[in-house]
This record gives structure tokens, C-alpha cells and sequence, in this order.
């Protein structure tokens, strides 16, 4: 097994970036596929050749370096994983700023991961002082971990019913870790954005008063008189309901008489009297209109 791992090892050194990226994840395979083969030293050795090239600043290389990270913590025992703890923090915290951005989904996962299994107070001394972004992190996993324990009644997560004990890892395949993974880093990425996307939702609204035989010309400056933040439409509109309300929706004379038309008496049944009283009997020329007198 150790001359298979050799050869593996030996694309590490390779020029080109992709093939240190695959390299990584061929080693990641081999470590979930071949672990009880390769006894504890050489997976230690292993992690200590990955934590190695976290130091770049290639962005492909460091997350294929936190996929083999994912495997490791899975297949380990909590013993041999406690001991690999200080190694993999340090290497978190040192990493570039720009690597840590790019993989900040795996590294939230992966604090998630260790808060459960070890708890939060063992994680927050392992993690240097000055690295005051994973600390911060590490207090969003925890609140996140305490809203989960509220939601199930105080039931256990049962991510944590994994076997410590055995050094294979309980997933099936080495998707089915990096499918886990994912589901977990996708909620991590919910819970840490921002809540300030529901104030853009509500957009100013502006009209132009326009017509067509004046356009509007925007470049000119006076423009800007034009430009209201009410609709024109409904302002003209609520004087006519107005109006409408107030005469019952009729014409008026100019003397104030009520002008109706014998239109409104068509759907009425031709047996039924026509009202009297006030009403003149004269007509005009088309003989269609009847006044009403309101003195």
C-alpha cells in the first residue's frame, strides 16, 4: 500500500495546478476506499502532505485540499481525529484571504462538523485569537446548532448517531460524503446572508406628466417639474367618483336640474307607471330627455 501512496503523492509536486487538484481528490478517494489498509501513520502523513499545500494561494488546489479534509474527519476515530485538530486549525487560520473567502461554504461545514463532535468551547481554543473571522463563525455555527436543538424538542441531531469507534466512515460512497456536505454547506450559506434583502423589495415610483402634443424632454432641466411620485391617472380620477357620488351618476343642467335620460326607465317593465309630480312634460327636439325641478 505505501508505493501506491507514494505514487499518489508524487503529483503533488506536479507545475500544473489541475493536476495537483486531482491528486488531492485521488487521494481523498484512496483515503475512504483504502483506510484500514493504510494503517494510522500514513493517513496522518497524508494530512500532513494536504495541509502543506493549503499554504498556496491557488483556489483550486485549497478546495480540492477541503474535500480530502471532509473524507479525513469522516473515516478517522475521535481519538486520532482529536490529535490531527491543532494541525488542521492552524492551517485553516493561516490560509490566504482570498482562500478562505472561495472556500467559506467547506470551512463552515467543516466548523459545524467539529462543534458537534468535539463542542464548542474544545473548537474556540484550538482556533488562534487573531483569527477573529473564524471565531466569528464559530459563534454563528453554535447559535445555528441551539436553534436546530430548540426546533426538535431537544431531540438529538442525528448526524452525531455516526460511529466513533470505527475508523470506515458510515456513508456508502464517497459521493454520498460530499452529497452530506453540500446539503450541509447550502443551509450554512442561508443562515449567513444577509437579512437586508427584504428593504430592496419596496422600489420608489415616479410618473411623467405627459401628453401628446407636448413630450416630455428629459435632458431639458426644467423636466424635472414634470416628474411626480403620485400617479396623475389617480388624481383625476377621484374627482369624477366625486362627482359621480354626489349627483348619483346623472347630468346637470346649469340651473342645477338633474338631466335624465328615459334610457334609465328602459329596463323597466312597460306596465309600471312613470313617476309624476315634478316632472315637465315638455321635451326638447329629440324628445329623449326630461327635466326634473329640484326647487
Amino acid at each position: 500500500m505505501q508505493p501506491f501512496v507514494n505514487l499518489l503523492l508524487s503529483g503533488l509536486s506536479a507545475p500544473l495546478p489541475r493536476i495537483a487538484s486531482a491528486t488531492l481528490r485521488a487521494l481523498a478517494s484512496a483515503l475512504f476506499n483504502f483506510s484500514e489498509e493504510m494503517g494510522l501513520e500514513t493517513v496522518q502523513n497524508l494530512l500532513e502532505k494536504v495541509t502543506q499545500q493549503m499554504s498556496t494561494n491557488n483556489r483550486e488546489i485549497v478546495a480540492a485540499a477541503m474535500s480530502f479534509l471532509k473524507v479525513y474527519t469522516k473515516v478517522l476515530p475521535m481519538d486520532a481525529l482529536a490529535g490531527s485538530l491543532p494541525i488542521i486549525f492552524k492551517t485553516l487560520s493561516t490560509m490566504s484571504d482570498d482562500c478562505k473567502r472561495h472556500t467559506r461554504l467547506e470551512i463552515g461545514y467543516f466548523l459545524t462538523r467539529m462543534t458537534r463532535k468535539f463542542g464548542a468551547e474544545v473548537i474556540e481554543k484550538l482556533i488562534p485569537e487573531r483569527d477573529e473571522v473564524m471565531l466569528r463563525r464559530l459563534r454563528n455555527v453554535r447559535k445555528m446548532d441551539n436553534r436546530k436543538k430548540r426546533m426538535r424538542d431537544g431531540q438529538r441531531d442525528q448526524d452525531d448517531s455516526e460511529s466513533d469507534m470505527d475508523i470506515k466512515g458510515t456513508s456508502k460512497t464517497l459521493e454520498d460524503i460530499l452529497k452530506d456536505s453540500d446539503s450541509e454547506m447550502e443551509f450554512l450559506e442561508e443562515d449567513e446572508r444577509p437579512k437586508a434583502k427584504a428593504k430592496g423589495k419596496k422600489k420608489n415610483q415616479a410618473w411623467i406628466q405627459d401628453d401628446p402634443e407636448n413630450i416630455v424632454d428629459l435632458a431639458d432641466v426644467s423636466s424635472a417639474r414634470k416628474i411626480t411620485a403620485t400617479n396623475p391617472k389617480q388624481k383625476k380620477r377621484l374627482p369624477e367618483e366625486k362627482k359621480q357620488k354626489k349627483d348619483g351618476g346623472f347630468k346637470t343642467a346649469p340651473d342645477g336640474r338633474l338631466i335624465i335620460s328615459e334610457d334609465v326607465f328602459d329596463d323597466d317593465d312597460n306596465d309600471e307607471p312613470r313617476p309624476s309630480g315634478d316632472v315637465d312634460s315638455d321635451t326638447d327636439d329629440t324628445g329623449t330627455l326630461r327635466l326634473f325641478g329640484l326647487s
